[in-house]
């Protein structure tokens, strides 16, 4: 049920034969097998891998020694990449729901007709607010542009959104309301340059085992010198690592938080120099009262360790070693966090919080210092944030409700201004509660599993099955089941495409292989689809060719549809809409993302091929120069490069830094904020009634739902099923027994799984992880709006419930 270290190491040692697994190990070096280079699959790390191929089909993988990334080493997830494909189960045709509930097989005009006529119809009838697309961290940044263009530019409505929704939004929130602009200002190289690594909300050594590996060779190299400090409710395998681990109660990170601020304020750990670059603000809002630093002070005395250790449930000693460590003059602090801290009611407050540590300390815009959220999905950022895969949001960093940025996006797109939306509709629950008051009638459901996924799931099961859903997917899932029309499609290297990663860094995926039977990329899917309903709404968008050097646009002809082909087309007219703005990728060629091991950085303006972006944010050239002197400059750009000698010692090269403008906001005061916020709880605390908090989270064998890792063999041998982490003090209480089927009951729901009694668990918390299928334990999880962040995000970590013996 769970795993042990012992057991880690082991299954670690044994992941990598999974590459092998079906050859023998010296056909790996034999010239038959030919590698391409490709980025992972899995998690918003993005390691590049080399994927072996023979007779058509990837049968071994190996890290990519040349990468910047993870330096030639994988996950037991990434050893086993060649294994997700080749599922018995495998869908290789579209399949349209009969009246008695079973499925038949179609050709793809068929199914495509289908789907086209459907929406049509209902678009002409109902509005184009009838109709919704549900997108994934996991389409490539082609396949969510395409989509984008498809709903917003040619149907009209803003019912775009995405699973990044569920984990990212609140981190998006956090950044814009510092930094005014979205994603982390650092690098992974920060990771091997720092002193210190707080990591709160975050099983890394599970999650994001080849981060976690280099805070490992970190400390393992300076001993004394790092620090790793964890906050987390339960003990993880990323806890056994730490110097100080602040095991706190579920729900009181936020005066956790403020607390460590407050030492540092006390203890003179601030960087006065670096503070003239902010501001203090009270609240969240735009408008919000303008605070002194002396207010601040006084609002932090009310959480001195001494005062808040009783609700934290940690000693006032160890929130002060931890805020001490943190702030230590002339050693870097690297934060990283993840679902922990966005998937929260107040996940926007949480974030903004970390942010404000490192503003307070200095600690940002140097080597080793950042407030660097991780990314859960491969193109979270690069296919929803940067491209503008939610409702709210336009390519390149544009909102919908700006009528000018809309204007800049219709007139690349070569669309009409008047047929986009002119502002958002709704997040993504809010999206499926639509669907299930039959506002949205059809919704196309691309590359993720809201069947299994949506928090109080059963709510949107029954919707899902009775709208007009179409599923694009690799495999049947508790979503697929739920559809009108399944569409198989094509998966990592049956496809080509860009994904975009936690730092800002994008990668190309080549096509290696063809897909099994009928299976088409989403891309073909989306593209097909389109030209369809635009001939039917009467919508003709320019063809053109887009000149990948200079930009220069030649229109072809008009044509019923998205304007572009291919990958590539698609890819060169989404580096237009990013161009000039923070998130630029112009420079983000073809040519330079297929020969860059570890892809490209943006900002990178720049198409100079040897140009491979920025490293690091928030820092003007003067300031570089100044602080880094000592650091080689480029002898292209003469400019600093922060990273280069860095990644030299290890024989590889680093990139190019571009430098632009003041540190932060763009605006005439461009200042970054220290929000002075109050600390709050999540929406469903425990009570009398419920007096447990469900946390739910991930496991190292698998990734998310368990669509293709329980396909894995050796995946599913070492974790087959989903379990209940119960302290031993309520086991003790409760007289459960190891094994022993326990039952979990909230307000919404209600599951038996058999209990796991550990240390893991703190004392009135029990955490189920979600990949199993067959348990869906997000049956039970809280969808109501007030638990959702100020970003819309939903609350999958303090979950109000009762637990009790079967």
């Amino acid at each position: 049920m769970g795993i042990s270290r012992r057991d880690f190491i082991k299954a670690s040692a044994a992941a990598t034969a999974l590459a092998m697994a079906g050859v023998p190990v010296k056909a790996v070096a034999e010239p038959s097998i030919k590698y391409g280079r490709a980025q992972c699959r899995f998690c918003g790390t993005g390691c590049t891998v080399l994927a072996g191929v023979k007779n058509g089909r990837v049968v071994a993988v190996k890290g990519d020694a040349d990468s910047p990334i993870n330096f030639g080493r994988l996950c037991m997830k990434g050893y086993s990449l060649p294994h997700i494909m080749y599922g018995e189960d495998r869908l290789t045709k579209p399949l349209v729901r009969q009246k008695d509930g079973s499925y038949k097989e179609v050709s793809w005009d068929y199914a495509l007709d289908l789907v086209a006529d459907r929406f049509a119809e209902l678009i002409k009838t109902h509005g184009p607010d009838s109709v919704a697309w549900y997108g994934s961290g996991q389409n490539t940044t082609q396949e969510a542009f395409a989509a984008n263009k498809l709903f917003k530019g040619i149907i009209g409505t803003a019912n775009v959104e995405g699973n990044p929704r569920l984990c990212m939004a609140s981190a998006v929130g956090g950044y814009l309301n510092t930094f005014g602009a979205d994603e982390p200002a650092g690098t992974y190289d920060d990771f091997d340059l720092t002193d210190c690594f707080f990591i709160i909300g975050s099983n890394t050594a599970e999650n994001h085992p080849m981060l976690f590996r280099r805070v490992i060779d970190r400390k393992t190299a300076y001993p004394d010198r790092v620090k790793v400090i964890v906050a987390d409710p339960r003990y993880t395998p990323t806890a056994r690592y730490a110097d100080l681990h602040l095991k706190f109660r579920p729900g009181y990170d936020m005066h956790l938080l403020n607390s460590m601020a407050q030492v540092i304020v006390e203890k003179g750990l601030i960087d006065e120099d670096h503070l003239r670059h902010c501001t203090f603000q009270t609240g969240l809002k735009t408008k919000g009262k303008v605070a002194t630093f002396q207010e601040f002070k006084a609002f932090l005395e009310d959480y001195r360790p001494e005062k808040v250790e009783g609700l934290v449930g940690v000693p006032a000693a160890d929130i002060r070693k931890a805020a001490e460590w943190f702030g230590r003059k002339g050693f870097p602090t690297l934060s990283i966090w993840t679902m922990g801290i966005n998937q929260r009611t107040k996940g926007v407050h949480l974030n903004c919080q970390l942010h404000n540590l490192h503003l307070l300390t200095g600690k940002i815009g140097k080597p080793g210092c950042d407030s660097l959220s991780l990314t859960g999905q491969p193109n979270a950022c690069g296919g929803t944030r940067e491209q503008g895969g939610l409702t709210h949001i336009l390519p390149g960093h544009r909102a919908v409700a700006n009528p000018k940025h809309r204007k800049e996006i219709a007139e690349i797109w070569g669309v009409k201004e008047e047929w986009m939306p002119e502002k958002p509709t709704g997040p993504a629950v809010n999206m499926f509660m639509r669907l299930s008051e039959g506002k949205i009638k059809a919704i196309w459901i691309n590359t993720t599993n809201p069947g299994q996924s949506l928090p109080n799931a059963g709510r949107y099961r029954e919707a899902m099955k009775n709208a007009f859903t179409v599923v694009s997917d690799i495999y049947p899932t508790r979503t697929t089941e739920l559809a009108s029309v399944i569409l198989p499609s094509a998966m990592w290297v049956e496809k080509e495409g860009v994904m975009g990663q936690t730092d800002r860094r994008s990668q190309f995926i080549p096509k290696l292989i063809d897909p099994p039977g009928e299976a088409r990329p989403d891309f073909w899917q989306i593209v097909e689809v389109a030209k369809r309903i635009a001939k039917k709404l009467g919508r003709k968008t320019s063809y053109r060719v887009i000149d990948p050097l200079t930009g220069k646009v030649k229109k072809v002809k008009e044509v019923y549809g998205l304007g572009f082909e291919t990958e590539e087309e698609a890819w060169n007219e989404y580096r237009l809409c990013t161009r000039g703005q923070d998130v630029d990728l112009w420079g983000a060629t073809y040519e330079k993302l297929k020969a860059h091991a570890g892809g490209i950085q943006w900002p990178c303006p720049s198409t100079d091929f040897e140009n491979r972006g920025t490293a690091k944010r928030y820092i003007s050239k003067d300031y570089a120069e100044k602080t880094f002197g000592t650091i080689r400059r480029n002898y292209r750009t003469g400019y600093v490069t922060l990273y280069d000698q860095h990644l030299e010692e290890k024989g590889l090269k680093g990139p190019i830094n571009y430098y632009g403008g003041h540190p932060f906001h763009k605006k005439a005061k461009p200042k970054a904020i220290i929000r002075v916020l109050k600390a709050g709880l999540d929406y469903e605390m425990p009570d009398a009634e419920f007096p447990f908090v469900l946390n739910t989270g991930r496991v190292i064998e698998h990734w998310h739902s368990g669509t293709m890792t329980m396909r894995v063999k050796l995946l599913r041998e070492m974790n087959p099923r989903a379990y209940v982490e119960v302290s031993p003090e309520d086991a003790k209480k409760l007289g459960i027994k190891n094994g022993e089927k326990t039952r979990i009951v909230s307000r919404r729901g209600e599951i038996t799984l058999p209990a796991w009694i550990t240390d893991r668990a703190r004392p009135g918390m029990v955490f189920v992880p979600w990949f199993d299928e067959n348990k869906l334990i997000n049956l039970l999880t809280v969808d109501d709006p007030k638990s959702w962040s100020g970003a819309g995000e939903p609350d999958f970590k303090v979950c109000a419930v009762k637990v009790m013996k079967v």
